[in-house]
């Protein structure tokens, strides 16, 4: 990118002067322009690189969330594991592991069975209070 000096500089080989014109790398015109030492020739060239880097810090931003993203979901799956490990010690400690390692559709037709099963000893009992009312007169 070309620039024009706004102050004198003097470098290892070679000396500028104000107004003086000179073409550098992109980023070392950048840094001068930014220090105010220069100032773009071209100013659309000049904005081109300024939507450039701009475009280069997106990107390099959604990277690092990205990055970020994949290290946290790391971290919680390293926790889920952790706390996946302390429940197994528990249900085995607890002696519980049939019933914790069903599926809840098998829970639920548990569940119905005992519902069942005890709505029937409950009709039964009912039969025998009635018979035995009924023996007792």
């Amino acid at each position: 990118m070309k620039i024009r000096f706004l102050t004198y500089i003097s470098g290892e080989n070679k000396d500028f002067t104000v107004g003086e014109e000179e073409e550098f790398t992109d980023d070392a015109a950048h840094r001068m322009i930014v220090r105010e030492l220069a100032e773009p020739t071209n100013k659309k060239i000049y904005t081109d690189y300024l939507k450039k880097l701009s475009e280069e810090k997106l990107l390099q931003e959604e990277n690092e969330q990205k990055a970020t993203a994949l290290l946290h979901a790391k971290e919680l799956k390293e926790k889920r594991e952790h706390h996946q490990a302390q429940i197994d010690e528990i249900t085995h400690a607890l002696g519980d592991g049939a019933t914790y390692y069903k599926s809840y559709v098998a829970l639920a037709e548990d569940l119905a069975k005992k519902e069942s099963t005890k709505n029937e000893n409950s009709n039964d009992s009912k039969k025998d209070d009635l018979s035995q009312e009924s023996k007792g007169k």
